[in-house]
C-alpha cells in the first residue's frame, strides 16, 4: 500500500477548502482511510511536505503508529515541522538531496496579558511533547532536542542519518523547485468559508467552477487573505 502525504497537513474540516482551490493538503482522515484498506500489509509512506496543522499531523503519527503491518516512510524532498513528526511513525528514509526540518510549536491567539502567559505555557508543554518523539528516535537528551527546535534547524540527508532520525539514504537523481506551503489562519478559513457558502448575486449571472474560484481568491487577496 502506497500513501502519499503532499502540501499541507490539515484538519479533516478544512480538508475541502483546499480542495476546492486545488491547493495540495494531507488531512488524518485522508490516511486513516488508505491504512484501513491495508488489510495487514506493509505500507509505505511518501512525504513532501512542510509541515501545518500540530493536530492533524500527530493525528496521522498515531494511525501510522498503532497500524499492525510494517510501516517505511520516506521522505522525497522536505519533511518539515508536523511532516517531520510524521515521517517518524515508521522506518525513515531520506531521498538524496532530501531535508528534514524540526522547529517550536507556533500559534496566533488574542486576549489579554493572563492569556498569552497561559499560552506561553501551552506552547513550552507542546513543544516538550514533540520533544519525545524526536528523543524516542534518536535517543538524544531533551535539552539537545529543545535547543535545535528552539533554533529551527534543517538536516540534510545525510545529517539525519548520522543523528539519527533517519534510518538510511535513498541515492536517486530527483530535480527540485523551491516551495514554501502555509496554513490558512483561523481568520482566513473562515472567510473562505463564508465565500463558499454565499451564492453569486442575481444580476451577475452563472460563473463556471473556475471563475468562482478566481473571484474567490480576488476577494481574499483584497482582504489580505491569502499569504504567499
Amino acid at each position: 500500500m502506497r500513501i502519499d502525504i503532499r502540501g499541507v497537513i490539515v484538519s479533516n474540516d478544512d480538508k475541502a477548502v483546499y480542495d476546492w482551490f486545488d491547493m495540495e493538503a494531507t488531512c488524518p482522515r485522508d490516511i486513516t482511510e488508505k491504512i484501513a484498506q491495508a488489510n495487514g500489509d506493509p505500507i509505505n509512506v511518501y512525504i513532501s511536505s512542510s509541515g501545518g496543522d500540530l493536530w492533524a499531523g500527530q493525528d496521522i503519527y498515531a494511525a501510522l503508529q498503532v497500524y499492525d503491518g510494517e510501516v517505511n516512510t520516506f521522505i522525497t524532498s522536505r519533511g518539515y515541522s508536523a511532516a517531520s513528526i510524521i515521517a517518524l511513525a515508521g522506518k525513515l528514509s531520506l531521498y538524496a538531496g532530501a531535508t528534514f526540518m524540526m522547529h517550536k510549536v507556533s500559534s496566533a491567539g488574542r486576549g489579554n496579558a493572563d492569556d498569552f502567559s497561559k499560552m506561553a505555557e501551552v506552547l513550552t508543554t507542546l513543544d516538550k511533547s514533540i520533544c519525545n518523539i524526536y528523543m524516542q528516535k534518536t535517543g538524544k537528551s531533551q535539552e539537545e532536542i529543545l535547543e535545535l527546535m528552539a533554533k529551527e534547524t534543517y538536516f540534510t540527508a545525510d545529517e539525519a542519518v548520522e543523528f539519527g532520525l533517519a534510518d538510511e539514504i535513498v541515492q536517486m537523481e530527483m530535480k527540485f523547485a523551491a516551495s514554501t506551503g502555509q496554513l490558512f489562519s483561523a481568520e482566513q478559513i473562515n472567510k473562505i468559508k463564508a465565500l463558499l457558502a454565499k451564492p453569486p448575486p442575481a444580476n451577475e449571472g452563472g460563473f463556471s467552477i473556475e471563475q468562482k474560484k478566481a473571484k474567490a481568491k480576488l476577494q481574499l487577496l483584497t482582504l489580505g487573505g491569502i499569504r504567499k
